[in-house]
């Protein structure tokens, strides 16, 4: 494991290295923000011992010379204030609006296992696929494939602090089938959406249409009750609803998640969230609305899609 840690060191020495470079390169006006929150990201990746991820997926996207055009980011990794220092994200988490939030993709003090995973153009997953089985590095990478024998992702257990494996994932899709799909249904067509933030809202309220737009948001938009860029389709709607009211961001946090989950149609809502909503004002048609939900996507990932298919 001594191998490991001595990878793990060496790639967080270059990744704050590199961040700090371009920090000031990108940020000439807004440095203050932008270092604090490449800090808050580089403390979190250090703890978790994560650097090896970033320097892997820095090195696939420089060495194939894939495009913008060609990839996006799934998840929440698009959130990330380092992967867009790297220039593997072109969502710039301190402008993006709607917003992007740290939060959701480390945790609060980094409980949350970072991963990365680049949804790949037909022509990008076959250069990436190539490259990967050229990759080597100080570690042992160990792969995994789908059914058909494609390649699906690498991992590494990067050090012995670490009790999970990093991972990076490789998704091939369609573009053409994406742009032919994504925006159509009933919501795109009651909307009509032009800007990117109605694209965004429309397309995660799409999503579980059945319980995002009919059980829950539908009626708020229709009764004037919500304005529809208010309306809860990731979670972080919820988040920013909670902050808006004055939840602290810890409690804003844990909520979403439990809401995004599903957890208060499985569970119901816990008693320490309640009375913390209680407190705060939250009124009880907004408690009913997402008491509804059964997941909330990402909002990055949505805004990672969107921009790609834009491009």
């Amino acid at each position: 494991m001594a191998k490991n840690d001595s990878f793990t060191k060496k790639s967080y020495e270059w990744l704050e290295n590199i961040c700090n470079t371009k920090l000031y390169e990108i940020y000439s006006r807004n440095t203050v923000d932008a270092y604090l929150r490449m800090q808050q990201e580089l403390k979190i990746i250090k703890q978790q011992g994560s650097a090896p991820l970033f320097r892997m997926a820095y090195d696939i996207i420089d060495k194939t010379n894939i495009k913008r055009d060609e990839y996006f980011l799934g998840g929440y990794s698009a959130s990330s204030i380092v992967l867009y220092l790297l220039n593997i994200s072109d969502m710039d988490p301190l402008t993006a609006k709607p917003g992007l939030y740290p939060f959701f993709c480390f945790g609060i003090n980094g409980e949350i296992r970072f991963s990365i995973d680049l949804f790949l153009a037909t022509k990008a997953y076959r250069k990436v696929s190539e490259y990967i089985k050229m990759y080597s590095c100080e570690i042992k990478l160990e792969y995994k494939y789908f059914d058909d024998e494609k390649l699906r992702a690498i991992s590494i257990n990067a050090s012995r602090n670490n009790d999970y494996k990093l991972e990076i994932g490789f998704n091939p899709i369609s573009k053409r089938t994406l742009c032919n799909n994504v925006f159509k249904g009933e919501i795109f067509d009651l909307i009509k959406p032009a800007t990117f933030e109605e694209k965004v809202k429309c397309y995660g309220l799409n999503l579980n249409k059945k319980y995002t737009w009919d059980k829950s948001a539908k009626q708020l938009y229709l009764s004037g009750k919500m304005s529809f860029n208010k309306l809860t389709a990731y979670r972080e709607d919820v988040f920013e609803f909670l902050l808006k009211h004055h939840v602290d961001i810890e409690n804003a946090f844990e909520i979403s998640q439990y809401v995004g989950k599903g957890l208060v149609q499985i569970k119901g809502w816990e008693p320490k969230m309640f009375d913390v909503m209680k407190k705060a004002k939250i009124p009880s048609w907004y408690l009913d609305s997402i008491s509804k939900l059964i997941f909330l996507p990402s909002r990055a990932h949505a805004m990672s899609l969107i921009s790609f298919m834009e491009k």
